[in-house]
């Protein structure tokens, strides 16, 4: 669906609503960046790019958040994401397919640091990512809610899923994901 077909911000669920209502009142603070560096991800990451541009496939990159908790984040940047992974900190496969979760949303990744806490405790953290994103397809919310895209793999001519209003981004090979960077968050209450 081309960008001008996207659903206007209102149809975006009421969750998305919220967290954007949380942050623009100024109730998430940066209280430090902890950038690290580390070569195999980074070099992953090169490689795919490079392999997309030789195949002329889209080089968009984007500055997105994930959120996990503080000792997967460790795990994350010694060796980039593990796919075989997924689940373990959601307990679920994804609602929008089998993937990596970013977002431009610091407060919606806060959300996943802590699970089933919201909105999350007054410190936490997220990673900050470049991610490559390549041919992308937005997928309906309506057939999500219903489960029909629940922990599905990446459909085919495809290289990532997007949410309605592109409020997440679900990438199916870990080397579009490059970690830069953890932001250790606050919440004033």
């Amino acid at each position: 669906m081309p960008k001008e077909q996207r659903p206007p911000y209102e149809q975006i669920p009421d969750f998305y609503a919220r967290i954007d209502v949380w942050m623009s009142e100024g109730q998430l603070g940066t209280e430090r960046v902890e950038r690290l560096v580390n070569t195999k991800p980074a070099c992953a990451y090169a490689s795919l790019r490079e392999q997309w541009a030789q195949h002329n496939k889209p080089l968009e990159e984007r500055w997105l958040y994930h959120g996990t908790r503080r000792e997967s984040m460790v795990s994350i940047f010694a060796s980039g994401f593990d796919l075989k992974r997924l689940g373990s900190t959601t307990g679920n496969r994804g609602c929008y397919g089998a993937g990596i979760y970013l977002t431009p949303l610091p407060a919606l990744a806060c959300s996943y640091s802590r699970i089933g806490v919201f909105p999350p405790p007054s410190a936490t953290a997220v990673l900050l990512c470049k991610v490559l994103l390549g041919r992308t397809v937005i997928l309906s919310a309506e057939e999500a809610s219903r489960g029909k895209h629940m922990g599905m793999e990446l459909l085919p001519g495809y290289d990532s899923h997007l949410s309605p209003g592109d409020v997440e981004v679900v990438c199916f090979d870990s080397a579009q994901v490059l970690p830069v960077a953890i932001l250790h968050l606050t919440l004033a209450r």
